[in-house]
């Protein structure tokens, strides 16, 4: 398989790069690549990915964090002074296991947007994700404000906060004026990400934490 070894700006060193879409005989293989959280079979991109004014390219995903990058080289062989294109693309597989996948993959979509500076996009995209969590807990009937009140009502009310201001951001992005000052700022979709982030870490990561923990130790306990 081709390898680069590149600086990745996701995990902010130098690490190994493999690619996504060529082995060294220049095959394609069959299976799917995740760009902004979407599954796309590698021969629907690569006429994309081939020569044009700027060079050979290629996709690669960071070997130590899992982000995929567009790299772009001087040769057909894609050995010749390979360089990163900044607009990176979020996999799913890239974040917490504990996550559902359906939950993943919209919020793989919302990083991505965010990384892109695709603002109103990014909102949009959290506030998705926040809805999907709320159905895949079983919260879904009602408007999305009373799926989230419902859900988080045996939390602390921080996370409320978090949500209800996901919520109301996100239907701005998603519900624009004729005036793009009322667009989304970067700003805050920075927070919409740090927000969203502790729900998750509050709703699956640290639930399912513990209930790995107690198993561990049961089966210590029940060994002896």
């Amino acid at each position: 398989m081709t390898t680069y070894v590149l600086f990745c700006p996701s995990c902010n060193k130098d690490s190994n790069f493999f690619s996504l879409v060529f082995d060294p005989m220049n095959s394609v293989p069959s299976s799917n690549v995740y760009i902004g959280g979407e599954g796309v079979r590698f021969d629907s991109i690569l006429a994309n990915y081939m020569q044009n004014k700027r060079g050979y390219h290629d996709l690669a995903r960071c070997i130590s964090c899992s982000s995929i990058y567009q790299i772009i080289t001087n040769n057909i062989a894609r050995t010749s002074n390979p360089k990163l294109v900044t607009d990176v693309w979020v996999s799913p597989t890239s974040l917490h296991v504990f996550v559902p996948e359906a939950v993943r993959k919209d919020w793989a979509e919302a990083l991505t947007g965010y990384k892109k500076g695709m603002n109103n996009s990014a909102a949009a995209m959290f506030r998705r994700a926040l809805e999907r969590t709320c159905n895949i807990k079983g919260f879904n009937s009602g408007k999305l404000w009373e799926k989230v009140e419902t859900m988080l009502a045996p939390f602390p009310s921080d996370l409320q906060e978090y949500a209800d201001l996901i919520r109301w951001i996100g239907n701005d992005a998603a519900h624009p004026t004729d005036d793009i000052s009322t667009d989304v700022p970067r700003e805050e979709v920075e927070d919409l990400k740090d927000f969203f982030e502790i729900l998750m870490e509050n709703i699956f990561i640290r639930p399912e934490r513990r209930k790995k923990l107690k198993e561990k130790h049961n089966q210590r306990k029940s060994s002896h």
